[in-house]
């Protein structure tokens, strides 16, 4: 795909004691949509710096289900929707979209 053709890099940063640990993610998107450095949740008691509460979550966009994937530097957030070995993906602001608690999949009847 010619989109994600330019340059791109990524760190992962796991920090961890007795009590938590919590992950890092810094890098460049390949296809322009931004740079990203943010925390995710943390695992385990709380630290005061909990993380991106929205980031790996699914989400509804309009009528669509999608994945919460990044925090760009921006403030936005990159959401993609996949279908067999392609993807789309869209920066949105967090007011754009809204984080389900079950995916449909898993909801009960």
């Amino acid at each position: 795909d010619e989109q994600m053709r330019g340059k791109s890099w990524c760190e992962v940063r796991i920090s961890q004691d007795l009590e938590h640990s919590q992950t890092r993610l810094r890098g460049q998107r390949p296809d322009g949509l931004g740079d990203y450095d943010f925390k995710l949740q943390v695992l385990g008691n709380p630290t005061g710096d909990d993380g991106d509460p929205l980031v790996g979550h699914q989400a509804r966009y309009g009528k669509q289900w999608v994945w919460v994937r990044l925090k760009l530097k921006t403030g936005d957030y990159l959401l993609s929707r996949g279908y067999g070995r392609t993807a789309e993906y869209w920066a949105k602001r967090a007011s754009d979209f809204q984080v389900v608690d079950f995916p449909p999949v898993l909801q009960k009847a």
